[in-house]
């Protein structure tokens, strides 16, 4: 019993310390297990974590209509832009073909424009490039090469400096909003026909102020922008040189005075104004040339020119330094077959300047858009611009009696004549619909219906009257010639109306179709009277305009002795009405 008993209990111990072994090995492998659970976990937050970085440390890409792709390293180190305008315009314009107006819906690639922003350090330092291409001939290749020093980054008080070529200088938004999502086809005629147009500089420098809060100063507001440039404002395209120590300026200043109160009929308004300050330059040029000719001379007097020599002189702009303002010429929108409506000729001396004041109201889905411009010219030394030819000839007779002859023409290419301009636009643009409802929408919102209207009027004047100018002198202004010697302005003064009503739907954000319609009138149109060959440049026939007479000229002998004098029954600066439209496809992207 005894034996059994221990024997049993031997059996149990055993059996009892197997167990336990047992199950400290299991308790060891989970623990085991446990751990390597734990690594995998430690791991796999690390890799999260090195995703992450490398996530983070990768570009960014953004894409917005309008403004392009944009890519920027994660510590703004660098970053580059892409952006593309297109503007496509189909043409029915009145007038004749054979003129040059596309009457019958030609296609125009009004604006194709690619553009590259880069920058580095933050968008510290900062490289524009833009190509301008254009069609119809209206192309420059380039239209911007400029680069810019961000200084606002260090304190946001200090401007922008920007230099380079086909610099931008702004001339502001009343006078026709946006070209990419505005209602109005093209700028005022004022501005686009002076000179300044886009505001484009050849070469130059200028210093941008935006944003400036004007709290400080007691104002509720904000001035949107500041500007000033200094270069070849409006001339030297593709960065030519402009071989002159004389630059031109301009200043555009933008204040939204009410920005900042909680009035919703004063918080849209902007005023802005723009002067722009134009240099001329006069020098002399000299050229001479030689030629022999083997011919009898039509006196029949048995003499052969046996060698010419001409000198000319000319004292005025010469053409690698001609400036924008040297001519003010009024040509209508077009695009294609545009006719100069005023021409002043040559403007060589002095400066000119421009002013534009302007003011736009914004409300809801309705802009206002108001401009005045005034453009004068100093104008004091264009008496003083002449041509001068001083001919040696030297002939020899069949006798061998040798004849030197020498003679000297002179003629004046201007005469001063208080040249200037004006100009007042009253413009409107409402969105009608888009999916939001009635009177709702943008340029960023699909299936928006955008309305616009303009009126304009400009006023030209070259005050010389009807005086008739003989030879040396020539007359300035619409410039005609009555006799072989005779010349005056066919007309002084011209008031041009222009009416627009226009129509958008977006298809997209930034991409827009619509039509233009332009209807002119003009109390003058040049016939282009020349001695002997009558109307030789009538603009009242090329545009197809309607009015009230016709431009003629009349044969008052019968031997091709021309006049366009009322009293023997020609008309000169005849006016006249005619209308264009414009089917149009834009996209911003």
């Amino acid at each position: 019993m005894t034996k059994r008993f221990l024997v049993g209990s031997m059996l149990a111990g055993f059996l009892l310390a197997a167990g336990t072994v047992r199950a400290q090995g299991v308790d060891q492998k989970i623990q085991a297990l446990e751990q390597e659970l734990m690594q995998l976990k430690e791991q796999q937050v690390e890799l999260k974590k090195e995703a992450t970085a490398a996530v983070a440390a990768m570009p960014t890409f953004e894409y917005r209509p309008g403004s392009g792709v944009r890519m920027e390293a994660a510590d703004k180190a660098w970053s580059l832009q892409l952006s593309h305008e297109v503007d496509w315009l189909m043409a029915f314009e009145s007038g004749q073909s054979h003129a040059g107006r596309p009457t019958g819906g030609q296609v125009m690639t009004r604006r194709f424009r690619q553009e590259w922003n880069l920058c580095i350090d933050n968008c510290f330092y900062e490289i524009q490039s833009r190509l301008d291409l254009d069609g119809w001939g209206t192309n420059s290749a380039l239209q911007r090469a400029q680069g810019l020093i961000h200084f606002e980054n260090l304190n946001p008080w200090l401007p922008t400096l920007y230099f380079g070529g086909d610099m931008e200088s702004f001339g502001g938004i009343a006078r026709q909003g946006s070209s990419a999502t505005g209602s109005q086809g093209e700028y005022d005629l004022l501005s686009r026909n002076n000179g300044f147009n886009t505001g484009r500089t050849g070469s130059g420098l200028g210093m941008i102020y935006q944003n400036i809060p004007l709290n400080r100063i007691g104002i509720p507001g904000r001035m949107p922008r500041l500007s000033f440039t200094a270069g070849t404002i409006g001339s030297q395209d593709d960065a030519n040189l402009k071989s002159s120590n004389h630059l031109d300026y301009s200043v555009y200043a933008s204040i939204q005075p009410f920005s900042e109160i909680k009035n919703k009929w004063l918080q849209g308004f902007t005023f802005e104004m723009l002067a722009w300050f134009c240099n001329n330059d006069q020098r002399l040029e000299e050229t001479a040339t030689s030629s022999t000719t083997l011919g009898v001379n039509s006196t029949s007097t048995g003499f052969v020119t046996v060698s010419r020599i001409d000198i000319n002189t000319t004292v005025a702009q010469a053409a690698d330094q001609a400036s924008a303002c040297n001519r003010l010429r009024i040509r209508d929108h077009g695009p294609g077959g545009r006719q100069t409506l005023f021409d002043t000729g040559p403007i060589t001396g002095g400066a000119a300047h421009y002013l534009q004041p302007g003011i736009s109201w914004e409300i809801g889905p309705y802009r206002l858009r108001a401009q005045m411009g005034f453009q004068h010219y100093q104008d004091k030394n264009s008496l003083e611009s002449f041509r001068v030819r001083q001919r040696v000839q030297e002939s020899v007779s069949s006798t061998g009696t040798t004849a030197i002859v020498a003679t000297t023409s002179t003629t004046n290419l201007g005469s001063v004549g208080g040249k200037g301009a004006r100009n007042f636009m009253i413009g409107h643009d409402l969105f009608l619909w888009s999916p939001k409802g009635f009177l709702t929408g943008d340029s960023n919102t699909a299936g928006s219906v955008l309305f616009g209207t303009h009126f304009e009027r400009t006023d030209v004047h070259c005050n010389t009257g009807s005086q008739v100018f003989s030879l040396p002198d020539n007359a300035p202004c619409n410039r005609i010639t009555i006799t072989a010697g005779t010349s005056r302005s066919e007309f002084t003064r011209n008031r041009i109306l222009v009416r627009e009503w226009d129509l958008w739907y977006f298809i997209a954000p930034r991409a827009s179709i619509g039509v233009n319609l332009l209807w002119y009138d003009a109390s003058n149109l040049p016939g282009g009277h020349t001695f002997g060959d009558g109307l030789t440049n009538d603009v009242q026939k090329a545009l197809g305009a309607t009015g009230s007479c016709r431009n003629k000229s009349v044969d008052t002998t019968g031997f091709g002795s021309w006049s366009v004098d009322p009293a023997v029954g020609g008309r000169t600066g005849c006016g006249g009405n005619w209308l264009d439209a414009w089917l149009r496809l834009r996209w911003s992207f």
